[in-house]
């Protein structure tokens, strides 16, 4: 499960590292095509949502690890 996490967590990463790049890109080309811009920074954003979900995901599966350990 953690490696499935971690796994998941740099998949995020790179995808927020490649949309970025793409949102950079058009910021240049703004005036030619706002529409895809605006799409751009639709799909960011839906890619920070997930990364933080992950991580949410992450932390509490740290904290209950924690607890076993404890409890053991």
């Amino acid at each position: 499960m953690s490696c499935y996490c971690c796994q998941r967590i740099r998949l995020l990463e790179e995808k927020i590292a490649s949309a970025t790049e793409e949102l950079n890109a058009l910021q240049l080309k703004l005036d030619d095509n706002p529409d895809a811009l605006k799409q751009l920074e639709r799909r960011l954003r839906h890619a920070e949502n997930e990364l933080a979900a992950v991580e949410v995901l992450r932390d509490n599966l740290h904290a209950d690890r924690e607890k076993v350990y404890l409890l053991s």
